[in-house]
C-alpha cells in the first residue's frame, strides 16, 4: 500500500519562485523522488472542492429548473380553470348591490363573532382570573 509524500513549505514571498530550488534540493537528498505537483495551498484548496462545487451549481441549477417547470405547469393549470369557469366564478362589473352588501355582511359576522368572547372577557374579575390561572 503506497502513499504519495506531501511536502509543505511556508514562505514569506511568492512561493512559485522557490520551485527551482526545492526541485534541486529534492533531487540531491532522494534522486527517486520527483517533485511533480507543485502548487500553492491556495490551489490545492481548490482543487479540493471543485467536484463538490460542481455537484452543488448543478443541484442548484436543477432545482430552479424544477422550480420553474412546476410554476409554469401551475400557471397552465390554473389558466386552464379559470378560463373553464369563467361564467361560475363572474360577477356583473357593474353590480353595486353586491359590491356593497357583500363586505357589509362579512363585516357583521365578524363583529358579532369578537363581540360574544370580548364581552365575556370584558366581565371577568381580574383576582378571579389571577387566582384561578
Amino acid at each position: 500500500m503506497g502513499f504519495d509524500p506531501i511536502l509543505v513549505i511556508r514562505t514569506s514571498a511568492n512561493p512559485t519562485t522557490y520551485v527551482s530550488t526545492l526541485r534541486r534540493l529534492v533531487q540531491e537528498e532522494a534522486p527517486a523522488l520527483a517533485l511533480d505537483s507543485v502548487m500553492t495551498m491556495e490551489d490545492r484548496v481548490m482543487t479540493s472542492l471543485a467536484k463538490p462545487r460542481l455537484y452543488a451549481v448543478a443541484l442548484a441549477w436543477f432545482a430552479v429548473s424544477a422550480l420553474l417547470i412546476g410554476g409554469v405547469g401551475l400557471f397552465g393549470v390554473l389558466s386552464f380553470s379559470v378560463a373553464q369557469r369563467t361564467r361560475e366564478i363572474g360577477i356583473g362589473p357593474h353590480d353595486a348591490l353586491t359590491f356593497i352588501a357583500v363586505p357589509i355582511v362579512i363585516g357583521l359576522v365578524a363583529a358579532v363573532a369578537c363581540l360574544v368572547p370580548a364581552h365575556r372577557a370584558a366581565t371577568v374579575d381580574p383576582l378571579i382570573a389571577l387566582r384561578w390561572g
